[in-house]
């Protein structure tokens, strides 16, 4: 399936699929915020844990292996626009990244 990548708050991200609506299963350590308003591939799973209203939720294709790439991509990003990091500490938090 096919939808749109939306979040409502940090911690709270959906999939617009037209007609539904779907909460994302985050996975641990991987980040969704390259994700948002992008049309992704998602498969649907039942017995989301949690607080939800939802009983089906949304796993992303294949995000874990896209994850570091955007994680890191995102971590440089960051670290340009906010010019008083050294060039250390975005090397620390890359490693903590690859570390996950």
């Amino acid at each position: 399936m096919r939808g749109s990548v939306f979040k409502t708050d940090e911690t709270s991200w959906f999939i617009d699929a037209g007609e539904n609506v779907y909460p994302i299963l985050l996975e641990p350590g991987v980040g969704y915020d390259y994700l948002e308003g992008k049309d992704v591939d998602f498969e649907l799973g039942e017995e989301c844990e949690g607080e939800t209203w939802s009983p089906v939720y949304a796993k992303i294709a294949n995000s874990s292996k896209r994850s570091l790439y955007s994680d890191i991509e995102l971590s440089i990003i960051k670290w340009n626009i906010d010019g008083t990091k050294t060039a250390g500490e975005l090397t620390r938090e890359i490693l903590k990244i690859i570390d996950k």
